[in-house]
């Protein structure tokens, strides 16, 4: 399977959540103007652009975007939720590039930095996946929710 390497384009207000990292957010900041996108990065497999370009030709929305987020709840402690909206995102999402783009929240990506989203069907349900998540410690059965990897740098 094929997958497009999709990096963030846009930067909004940042959370200080986020940073996990470093403790200097306009460093951070700076860093991802300055092109430092590779670990922020989240691939999109060809199934998935292929399912939201199909979407919008049968809602009749060619804005219409994907929206990833992470909740807390869930077997594990935390869930992806997957939406789609056509219009403008919040002034504080990030737009990961590409065509279609994804939409997230800063605090979600620290979640999924690095990971896979595909989209798959088979007899019981038809959805969007966070794959290959490399911020995963473990995750339940269904694969819905998941407990995250600790930053041991603090």
């Amino acid at each position: 399977m094929l997958a497009s390497r999709v990096t963030i384009k846009g930067i909004g207000r940042l959370s200080p959540r986020l940073i996990a990292t470093s403790t200097d957010s306009s460093a951070f900041a700076d860093s991802l103007r300055m092109g430092a996108t590779r670990s922020f990065s989240v691939e999109l497999t060809d199934r998935a652009k292929e399912r939201i370009l199909a979407l919008r030709k049968q809602k009749n929305q060619p804005n219409l975007n994907l929206r990833l987020a992470v909740e807390g709840g869930g077997c594990s402690g935390f869930s992806y939720k997957f939406s789609t909206f056509d219009g403008t995102p919040e002034k504080e999402d990030l737009l990961l590039g590409g065509d279609p783009p994804i939409v997230i929240d800063p605090d979600s990506l620290e979640f999924v930095k690095g990971a896979k989203i595909d989209f798959t069907e088979d007899l019981i349900r038809r959805s969007f996946e966070v794959v290959n998540n490399p911020q995963v410690e473990t995750k339940c059965g269904c694969g819905t929710s998941f407990a995250p990897k600790m930053n041991k740098a603090r």
